[in-house]
């Protein structure tokens, strides 16, 4: 019974906390209309900060679509969390993209965000001319005042779907 009498508070917790999310900015979000050409990033509000015992890394998906929301998400190791501290935290996320007309080319910076946490919903655009394109994602940490930064990246090939 005392088990009972603690759950129940513990889950009208979850709950209220679960509820706080307005979904309101996210319908306008997704009514506006999409450039084709620009590479799109929005904060990821289902990032509550619930990072325990996640091996470190840069998580997402390595083939999404074209101008379809995907999620990426760094997760830094212990060590570097301890390097800076949370009140001098800010993250970065930098996209570059790979010629396939030229393969073995430099990669090619295309744009570069400043997001307010370690977790960003992106839309890939259109990029040369309706092929399948490689682009490497890195996400960085870094200390506001110091020079000290860490990232993670990740090489995704961005699918576009064959015209009938």
């Amino acid at each position: 019974m005392k088990k009972l009498l603690l759950a129940f508070p513990i889950m009208g917790i979850l709950f209220l906390v679960s509820c706080e999310h307005n979904e309101s900015n996210d319908i306008i979000e997704e009514t506006q209309n999409v450039d084709q050409n620009e590479i799109k990033v929005t904060k990821n509000n289902a990032a509550k900060g619930l990072d325990i015992a996640i091996p470190p890394g840069l998580y997402g998906p390595i083939n999404p679509h074209v101008m379809h929301k995907v999620v990426y998400t760094y997760h830094p190791t212990q060590s570097q969390l301890n390097a800076i501290p949370k009140s001098s935290r800010k993250f970065k996320i930098h996209f570059e993209v790979d010629n396939p007309f030229i393969p073995g080319t430099a990669w090619i910076h295309k744009a570069s965000f400043d997001v307010a946490t370690n977790s960003s919903t992106v839309v890939f655009p259109v990029e040369y001319n309706n092929t399948d394109t490689r682009w490497r994602v890195r996400y960085q940490m870094y200390h506001k005042n110091a020079r000290i930064s860490y990232s993670k990246s990740k090489v995704v090939t961005v699918d576009v779907p064959a015209i009938p």
